[in-house]
């Protein structure tokens, strides 16, 4: 599972390369706002579709806002900054005591926006192991 995502996180990196104009996402996120647009249509595999999601960071945790909703989730986040156009956030949450573990993969398209892919590992939507991909813009 781990290769076949840095597979993927090395292949989308080449692809944002080739459409990217010299764009640098964040050294930290402290302080920073995120809106997610989730690709995709609803379905029970994937509730966040067709959804806009608010991140705002603190130094280790954040907080998260369904626009559509209003659901606020919470959690503790590390972020790694790969090379100055691909950077991830490592995501672990609980929700009425179920622990969700994620990552958010983002090549920058522009300073403030691009595309990210969302990989979880464990989760309380089924299946637990699963992608999806969407746009990004810091605010």
């Amino acid at each position: 599972m781990k290769v076949l995502l840095l597979s993927g996180m090395m292949l989308f990196s080449l692809l944002a390369k080739c459409i990217a104009q010299e764009c640098q996402l964040p050294i930290s996120l402290v302080g920073k706002s995120l809106l997610l647009r989730v690709y995709g249509l609803p379905s029970q595999s994937n509730p966040y579709a067709d959804n806009i999601i608010e991140m705002f960071f603190k130094e280790k945790s954040y907080l998260s806002k369904v626009l559509k909703t209003g659901e606020i989730i919470g959690g503790e986040y590390k972020y790694h900054r790969y090379e100055r156009d691909l950077a991830e956030i490592s995501v672990e949450e609980v929700k009425e005591g179920v622990r969700a573990h994620y990552t958010e993969t983002f090549v920058c398209q522009t300073d403030i926006s691009g595309y990210y892919i969302f990989s979880t590992f464990q989760g309380r939507v089924k299946p637990e192991v699963r992608q999806n991909t969407g746009r990004y813009i810091f605010k």
